[in-house]
């Protein structure tokens, strides 16, 4: 019942699958300047198939233009 695991085989291959998360960040990182919370609530939301609720007053200002 028990499955031996190779940790190091484990790793390189949650890397390999999740670089495309990386390349979203930076993406982000370029429209979204400074705030790293918010990007970070953004790809859990994203990555977890769930709604997000945006707020602030960065919002509020330029909305509204």
């Amino acid at each position: 019942m028990s499955e031996i695991v190779d940790i190091r085989e484990l790793n390189a291959r949650i890397e390999q699958k999740s670089a495309f998360v990386d390349v979203l960040t930076i993406g982000m990182n370029k429209t979204i300047v400074g705030q790293k919370h918010l990007i970070e609530s953004l790809l859990i939301g994203l990555l977890s198939d769930g709604h997000i609720l945006l707020r602030g007053s960065w919002f509020s200002q330029n909305l509204s233009h």
